[in-house]
């Protein structure tokens, strides 16, 4: 029975909105949840080839280049005498992207042309140089032969840049994309001082369409499991467009033997904002702690100590190992000024002199804790990264100020400080390295000197050598944990409200049952401030954390939405399930104004954008699957005897009673525990498994547009077909046949890709199908071979996306390195054999393509 082209047309009108929806929440939301603020870096580059690189070293020499940057005025343009660093681009990325990154190492380790800072000197840190291997701008993303051939290019070009060292000289790499999956595919090696990668998909393939990029990944994570050299991997978070940052993070179980770690740069000291995937390698913010890291790496000997320079540079949470050795009392005999019970420290002006502030530790009551913010000063090692004008130290005294000792810290870090109604971070500019805020938390026991009925008191030793935006806040108050038991949906479907004291240092909340993930994104709001912020020393701040990697600030001036979002676990990624739940939250200020309630909802528009993001590799397969539907119900229709349905029928057919069903199916699938691997990567997650009725939805309605649009691209070759006159299907001699097929596998077996000749395969049926057999009766069997032909085609049209960019890898290639450069791997005949011999004969005869089972 024929059915209309209704439910159809309905289904297309409704994915064109949804793909319209998508793209825009894609495009706009990451500005939204992790607004980017870099500084814009400048230098005077100057690339040297290094012709001495030839094929004596690599048969990529012609394909390939390497080549030496120098910062034009300020450094010998030949003269090696430092530590080498080997960058490498990723896909379609170009050698001229080291230039930030190596021109910041030129500027903090030279003064002044030619002339080494003293602080380096003394220190006996050596200037770096900067190679960098040039790929043409390969779509090594896409490809699994050329990620290989970046990779033995570059092995090469680690071996020729060693001898131009002194022996057992050892070079540092760093990755930026893909370039940080080669650097990783290069352990093993005694050759390799440290790994940094930036903005790398280390966990998943940016395009899942090469089984061969799948393998290299498998053996980069058993190379990086085995080797210990350091490996720092850095993110920019939900800034990245081109790659969800969830698998940028590399794995935190079962690291092997080396030092491992992940940073996020919205967690970064001193950067605190999102930075975008091509921004990476010139952002100021990251750009110059790399550089710096990368001098000290130079000359730290043991794995052991280049693991210490990256923790120092690229901090998150400094704990209370770094307090081991300090904390002494000034031994200028400080002034002491007792401060009343229940009272803060208030330090907007800090004396320059050295002063001890007491606060009573009064005993008995719930657990208490001591914290302090200081500004523009440094508390033990941690201070903002140029010299502070104010130092503080903390103790717990007792008796006396003659008996202190150390206070350790149960937390210690940098937050910023961001401007009330300016806006965080700042757009093209951002934070400065002098910038930030050290915050100290410890956890006060009075157990002890309640039953000794001892006096003590939480010591605060200030010193300051400046006024100029300095000041100290130091408070000792009851821990503040605000737990909320709300279910999974209650965001959802509602507003989570919670009360918070507004005048706490600190306050904290914590939903265990919320679901986290990098496929939802939450609305927080605090409708109502207490005080005026616009005088406070440091007005709320928002931090929400998932883990020592990763963590966001968020001011609460309302200038800009404050969407809660995390990479803690996403598709396809094997997470413990511990990881798929809690939000976690803290409200940091100095007390002057604060929060007095917190809402929590499902913020949907920033949540589409994570779903688009995530799940367009995923329509493309599930669309080939509906297709393989379509087309077993139309060769089922035609076996009980019936006419052959052509597709807009086929597809009629599946909208109306199919498509519901299979989604009922699939949902009840997804809420099982499968493998990360499977349907939508969810691992049974019931609060996503409705997303699995709404891929499918998408993936049915794009095969009716390309239906749509296959049919227009069709009526047109027609017409231009009828003015030189419409061929006619003549059979062809078997030897003529048999010779066309062999001249095309001869070509796929030497020069060009398979994937070239199934294009040609495509286009040849395309043609078919467009020009001949003219139209034929409803009920015949030229009929049936016309509708089958077509049938086929969709089939086709969908299995392009999995050849396409291979061609485009080979086409940008030739162009790049020329004609006869040698294009490995693709060249397997059997793998479109059999496109070859069905387009031929479809292309030759008018009959069915296929006899009925019944008529056998």
């Amino acid at each position: 029975m024929a059915r209309g082209p209704l439910p159809s047309l309905l289904l297309a009108a409704a994915t064109v909105t949804l793909l319209a929806t998508f793209y825009t929440s894609t495009t706009q939301s990451p500005h939204l949840l992790s607004p980017q603020g870099c500084r814009m870096s400048w230098m005077s580059p100057s690339y040297i080839l290094q012709p001495n690189f030839n094929s004596s070293w690599t048969r990529f020499a012609r394909r390939y280049s390497l080549w030496l940057y120098r910062e034009e005025g300020w450094e010998s343009p030949e003269q090696l005498s430092g530590i080498p660093v080997l960058f490498i681009p990723g896909n379609a990325g170009s050698s001229r992207q080291v230039r930030s990154i190596a021109s910041s190492a030129s500027h903090q380790y030279y003064q002044d042309p030619y002339k080494p800072h003293p602080e380096f000197l003394s220190s006996g840190l050596k200037p770096l140089d900067f190679f960098a291997v040039d790929f043409n701008e390969d779509f090594s993303a896409l490809h699994g032969p050329t990620l290989l051939s970046e990779r033995a290019y570059t092995s090469s070009a680690i071996k020729y840049i060693l001898s131009l060292y002194p022996p057992h000289t050892q070079i540092i790499l760093l990755g930026h994309s893909m370039g940080g999956i080669v650097a990783l595919s290069l352990l093993p090696s005694p050759d390799i001082s440290a790994i940094i990668t930036m903005s790398t998909p280390h966990s998943l393939p940016p395009a899942r369409l090469d089984k061969r990029i799948e393998d290299i990944y498998a053996d980069s994570r058993s190379a990086l499991y085995d080797a210990s050299t350091p490996v720092l991997a850095i993110c920019g978070g939900a800034t990245d467009l081109m790659i969800p940052s969830e698998t940028c993070a590399m794995a935190q179980d079962g690291l092997g033997v080396g030092w491992r770690k992940t940073v996020f740069t919205t967690c970064m000291e001193g950067a605190w904002t999102g930075v975008g995937h091509r921004e990476m390698v010139w952002c100021h913010q990251v750009r110059w702690r790399v550089a710096r890291a990368a001098m000290e790496l130079g000359s730290a000997p043991t794995d052991a100590e280049k693991s210490a320079v990256l923790d120092r540079w690229f901090r998150d949470t400094v704990n209370h190992e770094y307090l081991a050795h300090s904390g002494l009392l000034p031994t200028n005999n400080p002034s002491v000024t007792h401060i009343s019970a229940n009272h803060r420290l208030v330090l907007r002006h800090v004396p320059r002199q050295s002063e001890m502030y007491l606060l009573p530790l009064v005993p008995g009551g719930a657990r208490r804790n001591f914290i302090l913010y200081v500004s523009h000063g440094a508390v033990d090692t941690l201070s903002p990264y140029h010299a502070p004008q104010l130092h503080v130290s903390v103790h717990r005294c007792r008796s006396s100020t003659e008996n202190c000792r150390p206070l350790q810290p149960r937390s210690l870090k940098l937050v910023p400080n961001p401007s009330f109604g300016a806006g965080f971070p700042v757009a093209g500019e951002g934070v400065d390295e002098s910038e930030g805020v050290v915050r100290f938390e410890a956890v006060l026991d009075s157990q002890a000197n309640e039953a000794s009925n001892v006096e003590e008191w939480v010591g605060v030793a200030v010193k300051g050598e400046g006024d100029r935006g300095c000041w100290v806040v130091a408070g000792i108050e009851y821990e503040r944990v605000i737990r909320s038991d709300v279910g999974m949906f209650a965001p959802v479907w509602g507003v989570v409200s919670i009360p918070v004291d507004p005048g706490a240092l600190t306050a904290t909340l914590s939903m265990p049952n919320i679901l986290s993930s990098s496929l939802v994104v939450y609305r927080v709001e605090a409708p109502k401030i207490i005080g005026a912020c616009a005088d406070a020393l440091l007005p709320p701040l928002i931090l929400h954390w998932t883990s020592s990697a990763e963590s966001h600030f968020h001011p609460t001036d309302g200038l800009r939405p404050i969407l809660i979002h995390t990479h803690s676990s996403g598709p396809f990624i094997a997470y413990p399930p511990a990881a798929r739940r809690a939000l976690n939250l803290s409200i940091y200020s100095s007390g002057e104004c604060g929060v007095s309630r917190v809402s929590i909802t499902l913020d949907w528009w920033s949540t589409l954008g994570a779903w688009g993001l995530r799940y367009w590799t995923t329509v493309c397969a599930w669309a080939v699957g509906v297709i393989g539907i379509v087309i077993a119900h139309a060769w089922h229709t035609w076996e009980k005897g019936d006419a052959f349905p052509d597709v807009a029928e086929s597809l009629a057919r599946y909208v109306t009673q199919t498509m519901a069903p299979l989604a009922g199916v699939l949902l009840l699938a997804s809420c099982v525990p499968l493998d990360a691997g499977y349907l939508l990567g969810n691992a049974g997650e019931v609060a996503l498994a409705p997303l699995a009725p709404l891929v499918l939805f998408v993936a049915s309605g794009c095969v009716v547009l390309s239906w749509g649009i296959l049919r227009c691209v069709m009526w047109g070759m027609l017409n231009a077909a009828s003015v030189f006159g419409r061929p006619t299907a003549e059979p062809r001699a078997w030897r003529r046949s048999l010779l066309s097929l062999g001249v095309i596998m001869l070509l796929v077996s030497t020069i060009v890709p398979s994937q070239v000749a199934f294009l040609v395969c495509f286009l040849i049926h395309l043609f078919t199908c467009a020009t001949h057999p003219p139209p034929a009766p409803a009920l015949s069997p030229e009929a049936d071979a016309q509708a089958q032909k077509a049938h086929v085609l969709l089939l086709l049209f969908w299995l392009l996306p999995l050849v396409a960019p291979v061609l485009a890898v080979w086409v940008r290639t030739l162009a790049t390195a020329g004609l006869t450069t040698p294009f490995d791997g693709d060249h397997d005949v059997f793998a479109v054999a059999s496109f070859l011999f069905f387009v031929d004969f479809a292309s030759s005869f008018v009959a069915p393509l296929f006899d009925r089972a019944s008529s056998r």
